[in-house]
């Protein structure tokens, strides 16, 4: 298994600012930089707890403290209970419709960490400002994804986002993915100087999506409770992109044309069964004409 750097001087960096953090304290309490009667010093309260632990004294004065803690634990967890039951019914659902990103979510973000270019460091503190801004910021390109992965393709990719989780670009994400026509779909993309698009599954919200927009659902529920597509969801581009990969195709008797300005530049090895073909997971692509 490969560890990466960062990851190694996480915790070691984490440590060297806590023992920074009590060299400081001691320092301040014995140099009388602050009184020992209001701040004592890490010594001091190590002594202390080692001396009442052995005399049985400290038991004594944590039990009244533990008894308080838990009752009140208790209390708090009917409450929450008792306020969480009128929204039971619909946990089971909420629970189903959400699939947490495995391992490869992550290695297709990692793959755009190494493959997409990018004009700017995602975390160059002169973005944070005063202006003026870097220069390289006018080249810099975004990426087209569905909202609620924002955060993650910033962090794991480095790459800017048009929408993410604190619900910013969250209306042009799905006009992006539910616009009818190429066109359309472009002008949000030139808008938000996007250049690549992550695509994944959106059945389980595409409804709702779509009512946001004050448009038809796009998928219909059978007598069993599974969602099937309705004919208005193959015009969408999350058809177009998700369900035939920009390359086109044919489905009840209806001819999906390709996309001509978005091309895939690869996708996830896993993928989900539907429709008797098996669809990527994750794609990405790129706008080759925006």
């Amino acid at each position: 298994m490969t560890v990466s750097r960062s990851a190694l001087l996480t915790p070691i960096g984490a440590a060297l600012f806590a023992l920074a953090v009590l060299l400081v304290w001691q320092y301040s309490v014995d140099h009388r930089m602050v009184s020992p009667i209001f701040v004592a010093s890490p010594t001091g309260i190590g002594s202390a707890l080692t001396r009442l632990a052995a005399s049985g004294e400290l038991w004594d004065a944590l039990a009244p403290t533990l008894a308080r803690m838990l009752g009140g634990w208790a209390v708090a967890a009917v409450l929450g209970v008792a306020l969480a039951l009128p929204m039971a019914p619909g946990l089971r659902s909420e629970l189903a419709n959400v699939k947490p990103p495995g391992s490869d979510f992550f290695a297709t973000l990692s793959r755009m960490h190494t493959e997409l270019p990018r004009a700017i460091d995602a975390y160059d503190p002169a973005l944070l400002g005063p202006p003026p801004f870097p220069a390289a910021l006018s080249a810099a390109s975004s990426v087209l994804a569905p909202w609620s992965l924002g955060h993650f393709v910033l962090y794991e990719a480095e790459q800017p986002v048009v929408a993410n989780n604190f619900g910013y670009g969250f209306l042009d994400s799905i006009r992006f993915f539910l616009a009818t026509s190429e066109e359309d779909a472009l002008a949000i993309a030139r808008r938000r100087r996007s250049r690549w698009i992550l695509v994944t599954d959106l059945a389980p919200r595409l409804n709702d999506y779509a009512s946001y927009l004050e448009r038809p659902p796009l998928l219909a529920r059978t007598p069993e409770g599974r969602l099937v597509p309705t004919p208005a969801y193959f015009a969408t581009m999350q058809a177009r992109l998700y369900d035939f990969g920009g390359r086109g195709g044919e489905v009840g008797g209806v001819t999906i044309p390709p996309l001509s300005r978005i091309r895939l530049l690869f996708h996830s090895r896993s993928a989900n069964l539907r429709g008797g073909r098996y669809l990527p997971v994750w794609s990405v692509f790129e706008i080759t004409e925006p």
